[in-house]
């Protein structure tokens, strides 16, 4: 009796979270214009497809489950291959966003509209580009920030322009 009393009052959110790194350029979503045979259809490229599926088996590795409820996403994007002064990396934040959550739909939640928190941030590492996603019920109630992946002296947070 006493057990379930505590439980019921007074027990503290849920804090459970599943995370996982994927070695590798982080993949922008995007949508290919026409078909092969030309026409108006439109198509997903093979590459997005791949690391939409390279999302969900990453999360059903880290254990992760289906969520009913609302979710929450923080999503770290560490890409190579551009210039910092120029800050002409092609991949939009938001699409880089998308491709995570298109590949945890129907995985992790039955769709992205579960998701109602959501933080992302995409950085500068030349050694080791990657993309480090995790996963809670809810509205988590800090940012999980990673200090492994964000050793200053090795990453350049990407220029603003005015």
């Amino acid at each position: 009796m006493s057990g379930e009393r505590a439980r019921n009052s007074g027990s503290p959110p849920d804090l459970r979270r599943w995370d996982f790194i994927l070695p590798g350029q982080p993949v922008a979503w995007q949508r290919v214009g026409s078909g092969p045979r030309g026409g108006r259809h439109t198509y997903v490229p093979r590459e997005v497809v791949q690391a939409e599926q390279a999302i969900g088996w990453a999360y059903l590795s880290a254990g992760g489950p289906l969520l009913e409820g609302p979710v929450s996403l923080s999503c770290f994007f560490f890409v190579s291959g551009f210039s910092v002064e120029a800050c002409k990396d092609p991949r939009d934040l938001d699409n880089l966003v998308k491709t995570v959550k298109d590949g945890l739909a129907r995985i992790a939640y039955p769709n992205d509209r579960r998701v109602i928190g959501l933080y992302a941030l995409k950085l500068i590492d030349s050694d080791r580009p990657r993309t480090r996603v995790v996963v809670a019920p809810g509205v988590y109630p800090d940012i999980p920030l990673f200090r492994e992946d964000l050793a200053l002296d090795r990453l350049t947070p990407l220029p603003l322009r005015s």
